[in-house]
């Protein structure tokens, strides 16, 4: 979303997007979206790799290391296809089921497209209030898991290091880390981090974070300043105790492609 900065911690590159399609899973929604005419197709960007889940992989994740009380939500625009598949296929990969440990978010079609962006997490938030879940999982479309087979084993290994969290992000950039004491290889407390790609919400904490994203919102309508009011931006003023993030190495990134918010080509490389 914004230009990247790095202090105190050397990030690898890496990278991820952002879509939307129909629910069909165990929730269902009625979100209105706005349909931009005279929009051209943009050509679809060809992964390096297209990378299979293994179903002996997959199957003894689901069994062994599925996180209790846990659900995944993915944004993503109607008619981005290529994103909707390749983001299930991310999770999947990580060891979540179809049907049972994921479902997808149509994201919402605003302009100036950032709008949209910001509002899509302040709905899925909502959604999930309701669904209840311990924790949530929340993706854009872009999303890339670095170590599919070891995803969910570091992310409940943290859980249960660290019982004060509140969030983890999973795909960070420009925060200032502290590494976790006693140290937990890889694991850090985190600030001033931006990029909302991957990250996870404890339950009792989603009200904390959504109204965030409300307060955000309606600034960003007026202000239109994305550095200050944008929804990866605003949220700095939630980090620091409770707020954790994964390094050396990372879980995940943003993978490079074609931004429908900046209408170009983008690389992150977080």
């Amino acid at each position: 979303m914004n230009s990247v900065v790095f202090h105190n911690v050397v990030l690898k590159n890496h990278l991820v997007y952002i879509d939307n399609h129909t629910c069909t899973i165990q929730y269902s929604f009625t979100t209105s979206t706005k349909k931009m005419d005279g929009t051209s197709q943009v050509p679809e960007i060809k992964q390096e790799e297209e990378r299979k889940p293994s179903e002996e992989k997959v199957s003894a994740q689901a069994q062994q290391v599925l996180i209790p009380d846990f659900h995944a939500f993915y944004i993503n625009l109607d008619g981005s296809i290529e994103r909707k598949d390749n983001t299930e296929r991310e999770l999947q990969n990580i060891g979540l089921r179809v049907g049972l440990d994921y479902t997808r978010f149509p994201g919402i079609l605003r302009q100036p497209g950032y709008l949209g962006c910001h509002e899509s997490h302040q709905k899925v938030q909502e959604v999930a209030i309701k669904a209840a879940h311990q924790w949530t999982m929340f993706c854009e479309d872009d999303i890339q898991f670095l170590d599919p087979p070891n995803t969910l084993s570091r992310i409940k290994q943290a859980m249960q290091a660290v019982p004060d969290a509140k969030v983890f992000i999973l795909g960070t950039n420009a925060g200032n880390y502290t590494p976790v004491e006693p140290h937990i290889p890889g694991l850090y407390s985190v600030t001033q981090s931006q990029t909302m790609s991957g990250y996870l919400v404890r339950r009792d904490y989603l009200p904390t974070l959504l109204a965030n994203m409300k307060e955000g919102l309606e600034l960003l309508k007026v202000s239109r300043n994305t550095n200050a009011h944008m929804c990866d931006m605003y949220w700095k003023r939630l980090q620091g105790e409770g707020w954790y993030t994964f390094l050396e190495p990372r879980i995940a990134v943003q993978r490079p492609g074609w931004s429908d918010i900046e209408q170009r080509f983008v690389n992150y490389g977080c």
